[in-house]
């Protein structure tokens, strides 16, 4: 889970929380004032919040809004790593509410539940037509428990795709056999974009670094694909392999089109006004598809169309403002009198703190660094700099740029310092950086 959603009301306090939950119902000023506070506990571990978020798992109360904040509150206790709360998820798991269900299985997951009689609750839950199976196969096999196995290798022609995905990765887990792997990487394709979405997570649950280079040309938002080569690359020991890693990381910060494997195509070339709408569509296989074509098009068409949406849409929608940012290093001329409002909008993408929009920022480094190489140079060293740019995948964006630079002493120095990055993909790319042993990658 991403740790920047977690403290999303600064100014509250534990205290300010426990007083909420203290509060009745019927006094609350909005009713998902307790899913709030619950969910605020997370930024404060210890006894107090312990005990507030177990007397709210334990509240059995059928009023809808004690019954979020009690799925909440399972959820931030396993976040916390509460192994009191175990035998609460455990009674959890009889509920009739299946999110909770859900979540109770997720929260003995990460609290490493090894309790044989809980694991036969929860392979039983598998026969219960009416429970989402999915999570449940996720949380069994992680957890390792093989008396699943049959079971859950019943489920690999269940009627739901999530389901017959989630049981592929968990036989593959629990038999250590790789013959499925081929049947897992065909969801990556799903006409169904979650499909995709949820294939990743169960390929990187069973290890499928066989089929990662599929997962890395997936139609589907390049967050869940750097999540992908992160859990699968980040601890390799063996660094024969740094080399082809470094042309996968760099393939998939520069995102191109060309390299995405598209579920839709068109039967003629659409205009610019219908593909610049595509990029707003939730399915990033239409999103994609668009950025394909617009990439073809002249840009002195294109600019009145994008900057009459500018402000009142493209700023605000996160996906079509990331497609957006690619575009503007896709299309290969602007014009001139438009650069100094690109250069704008790229310096504002890049320094824009919101968590949704964090896609776009090594994005915006390396097209602002190829519309504007004089604007961009000036700035490298900071975006390299671990204490001034926190995203890895800034200061990766930022290295890629030092790259295809002559090197002189100030860029040595500053790919040398990039050496004692703490993130191993940095650590690697200035190696790569200062040996310049890679092709250039489109």
């Amino acid at each position: 889970m991403n740790a920047a959603f977690n403290n999303i009301h600064p100014g509250m306090t534990l205290e300010d929380a426990l007083k909420i939950l203290e509060t009745s119902v019927e006094k609350l000023h909005l009713d998902s004032d307790y899913y709030m506070a619950v969910a605020h506990l997370l930024n404060f571990p210890g006894v107090a919040t312990e005990q507030a978020l177990l007397n709210i798992a334990r509240n059995e109360s059928s009023n809808q809004v004690i019954r979020l904040a009690r799925r909440k509150a399972i959820e931030v206790l396993a976040r916390l790593k509460c192994v009191d709360s175990i035998l609460i998820m455990r009674d959890c798991l009889a509920s009739k509410d299946q999110y909770l269900v859900e979540n109770a299985a997720w929260g003995l997951q990460q609290l490493r539940c090894q309790d044989t009689g809980i694991h036969q609750i929860m392979v039983d839950l598998l026969s219960n037509k009416s429970q989402n199976k999915r999570v449940i196969i996720q949380s069994l096999a992680s957890l390792g428990v093989t008396d699943a196995f049959g079971p859950i290798e019943g489920l690999l022609n269940d009627e739901q795709p999530s389901v017959r995905s989630a049981a592929c990765s968990a036989v593959i887990q629990l038999s250590g056999k790789r013959v499925l792997l081929p049947e897992l990487e065909k969801y990556l394709v799903s006409s169904n974009p979650m499909n995709r979405q949820l294939a990743i997570q169960d390929i990187i649950d069973c290890r499928g670094f066989e089929i990662l280079p599929s997962v890395l040309s997936a139609p589907v938002s390049p967050v869940f694909r750097l999540r992908a080569i992160s859990a699968m690359c980040q601890d390799i020991r063996d660094r024969s392999r740094d080399k082809q890693l470094v042309i996968w990381l760099d393939r998939l910060l520069k995102d191109n089109p060309n390299y995405i494997d598209l579920v839709h195509c068109y039967d003629s070339v659409p205009c610019g006004q219908f593909l610049l709408e595509e990029l707003f569509q939730p399915d990033f296989s239409r999103c994609y598809l668009a950025l394909l074509n617009l990439s073809l098009h002249k840009s002195d068409t294109l600019w009145p169309l994008i900057i009459s949406s500018w402000h009142d849409r493209f700023n605000i929608d996160y996906g079509a403002h990331y497609f957006l940012m690619q575009l503007f290093r896709l299309v290969k001329s602007w014009p001139l009198e438009h650069i100094n409002t690109i250069e704008e909008i790229l310096l504002s993408s890049i320094s824009d703190r919101r968590p949704q929009f964090a896609k776009s920022r090594p994005s915006s480094i390396l097209a602002l660094s190829q519309i504007s190489p004089s604007k961009s140079l000036p700035l490298i060293r900071k975006w390299c700099s671990e204490q001034e740019m926190a995203d890895w995948q800034c200061r990766y964006a930022a290295l890629m740029v030092l790259s295809n630079h002559t090197h002189d002493d100030n860029i040595s120095k500053v790919i040398y310092h990039c050496m004692a990055d703490s993130h191993t993909f940095i650590k690697i790319r200035a190696k790569a950086a200062l040996r310049k042993t890679l092709p250039l990658t489109q």
